[in-house]
């Protein structure tokens, strides 16, 4: 299944609103773009309801109608790594469900984009961490990165755990999250990325404000040119090709997401764990 992981240097970095831009773009293209959130956290609103925002934005971008329970299977209240937010609910977090939700949606849709939770190292489980999804998954990465002091070497130390993990790379996004003014750092950082990385930036997104995020998706996408677009479709397309190529020498896929089963329910909203 062609498609693309994205993930980040950080935590609130823009993650989304990447995602969301992408999936635009993608989609002004002609392309039917098929969304996951496999795992969140911090999934309240102010009553403490359930609320899957990043998975509603990501279906409002694809101007899909896939239920919720496949785009974000794993729902948790507490803004905490996900290991953690599930051991303080009360809930086990199954590899196998999120495996069934991504089959789906990738078989209602020639292309996924899956945005992961936190960043490379994040873990799900004590033993299973956000790198092993994307793995499970078998898709190139797409990395957010902070467009500001600091980038260099929490993208070098990204980039460094994808390749010894051999996970392939379709690209960066530097993504400015806040308005500020741009000095040597923010007007070297790009250069300096592809200098001392060897990837491509596919996207240098400034500060975009806006008052809804559908408005920011909006802005954001008209960041991400044709050449662009046209690499991360051209690394979906050579990943496939990758993965094929093992299986064959393998004699079976390596991805565990090949499971059958009873697809996961949606949320309750109001059955949040205390």
């Amino acid at each position: 299944m062609p498609g693309i992981f994205i993930t980040a240097t950080d935590t609130e970095v823009g993650k989304t609103a990447v995602a969301c831009a992408l999936i635009l773009a993608l989609r002004r293209r002609g392309l039917d773009v098929g969304v996951m959130k496999p795992v969140a956290t911090g999934c309240t609103d102010g009553s403490g309801r359930l609320h899957l925002a990043d998975a509603e934005r990501l279906r409002a971008a694809a101007g899909c109608d896939d239920d919720l329970a496949w785009i974000c299977p794993v729902a948790l209240p507490e803004p905490l790594s996900p290991h953690v937010a599930a051991e303080r609910a009360g809930l086990k977090i199954d590899r196998d469900t999120i495996g069934l939700a991504y089959t789906e949606i990738a078989a209602r849709h020639p292309f996924v984009i899956v945005e992961g939770v936190g960043g490379l190292l994040t873990p799900i489980t004590p033993d299973w961490l956000l790198a092993d999804v994307a793995a499970d998954m078998r898709l190139p990465l797409v990395i957010v990165t902070r467009w500001g002091l600091g980038t260099l070497n929490h993208t070098l130390l990204t980039i460094s755990e994808a390749r010894r993990r051999s996970l392939p790379i379709a690209g960066l996004v530097l993504n400015e999250v806040a308005i500020r003014p741009h000095g040597v750092a923010e007007q070297t950082a790009p250069n300096e990325l592809k200098r001392l990385t060897g990837e491509t930036i596919v996207a240098q997104i400034p500060f975009c404000p806006a008052d809804h995020p559908a408005d920011l998706a909006e802005k954001m996408a008209l960041h991400i040119s044709g050449p662009a677009l046209e690499h991360i479709l051209d690394a979906a397309g050579a990943s496939v090709g990758r993965r094929n190529a093992a299986d064959e020498r393998t004699g079976e896929p390596e991805s565990i997401f090949g499971v059958d089963g009873p697809l996961p329910d949606a949320p309750d909203p109001d059955a949040v764990p205390t």
